[in-house]
């Protein structure tokens, strides 16, 4: 069986303009409020350098984002959010075909 991962582009591609249209120095203070208005996973402790080294992980929308330094994340998730879009934009523009009775896309 196939595990099928919905995305809600919407609001992936809303947080995505947010993100890229604010000053890159409080774009970590505004994932961070996304992440938490928006039940998302923000793994990142008020010192982060206390905690060094560590690996650290956020999550808003379903598309995850990690990085060992927590100002690499909002580029970090930036970028597999527009991953995330074109890989749904191109789904959505594959030919819909019938395989074992399922409706699916060619990729």
């Amino acid at each position: 069986m196939m595990t099928v991962t919905l995305y809600d582009v919407a609001k992936i591609h809303g947080a995505l303009l947010l993100l890229e249209d604010c000053d890159p120095d409080i774009r970590l203070i505004n994932l961070e409020s996304l992440c938490i208005n928006n039940d998302g996973t923000w793994c990142v402790p008020p010192r982060a350098e206390d905690y060094a080294p560590v690996l650290y992980e956020i999550q808003l929308f379903g598309v995850s984002a990690v990085s060992p330094d927590p100002a690499q994340l909002p580029v970090n998730w930036m970028r597999a959010a527009q991953a995330v879009l074109d890989g749904c934009r191109a789904r959505s523009e594959a030919p819909a075909t019938m395989v074992g009775g399922e409706l699916s896309h060619a990729l």
